[in-house]
């Protein structure tokens, strides 16, 4: 299904940990916008609708009203408190609707492989695509039917049919999903020691650089198929923050 551009109002704010949480006692989500060339931006959103929205629609193309202009941005990073069930903070990357970049789209698969009648089990090797587009043509998601398949059938990479204008980041004899064989056997009984958690929803310590300005790119277009691997490194200054 084609993406959904999902609209998001945005309050400013200012930067800083006591900002943080300020930020969190209004029920807001801190966030912060950056990428495009430009110097990080922070803001805040109403938490309930955008928790059901990036939650729901995590790898899509979000358009946030910002300072009354929109900004096409997509989530790079979220911090979930798992015990509560709440992201508490957001980063997002504006992009430029004119250069191609790389996206994470959801598999969906859709229908029962007949294989799983005959005592198949279905393996679902990716959950998830890679692919490279410009930001408008980012899927919702992908899906991909599987009622035709029987024990030993998968569907590959190469399989899989897309518009012509979404380029797939995967070797094409990578295996998307398989029916195997069910194995029945006797479930091992091991004893597991608990093990101390760590502080729930800490945030990731991010050095700024040497100059103390976060580390950005964006200034130039991205080399084809390289951004991916780029962007997740991305170093920003206050990144908590």
């Amino acid at each position: 299904s084609m993406a959904k551009q999902i609209n998001v109002n945005v309050q400013e704010r200012k930067p800083g940990k006591k900002q943080v949480k300020v930020t969190r006692s209004k029920n807001l989500v801190p966030v912060v916008i950056y990428g495009n060339g430009k110097p990080s931006q922070f803001g805040a959103i109403e938490a309930l609708s955008f928790q059901r929205d990036v939650l729901a629609h995590e790898h899509a193309l979000f358009s946030l009203n910002f300072n009354g202009k929109a900004v096409s941005a997509v989530v790079r990073n979220l911090d979930i408190n798992y015990l509560e069930h709440k992201v508490i903070h957001a980063d997002f990357y504006e992009v430029n609707m004119n250069v191609e970049m790389d996206a994470t789209v959801s598999i969906v698969f859709v229908g029962e492989p007949i294989g799983i009648a005959e005592g198949g089990v279905m393996n679902r090797v990716l959950e998830e695509l890679h692919i490279f587009c410009l930001p408008a043509n980012i899927p919702g998601d992908i899906e991909v039917d599987v009622s035709h398949l029987n024990i030993d059938d998968r569907i590959l990479i190469s399989d899989l049919k897309l518009p012509p204008n979404i380029e797939l980041l995967h070797d094409p004899d990578q295996t998307v999903v398989s029916i195997a064989v069910k194995v029945e056997e006797a479930e091992p009984v091991i004893e597991v020691a608990a093990v101390a958690e760590g502080e729930e929803g800490a945030a990731p310590v991010v050095a700024a650089s040497a100059d103390g300005k976060a580390k950005v790119e964006g200034d130039s277009a991205p080399a084809k198929g390289k951004e991916t691997h780029e962007k997740g490194k991305e170093k920003k200054a206050d990144k908590a923050s």
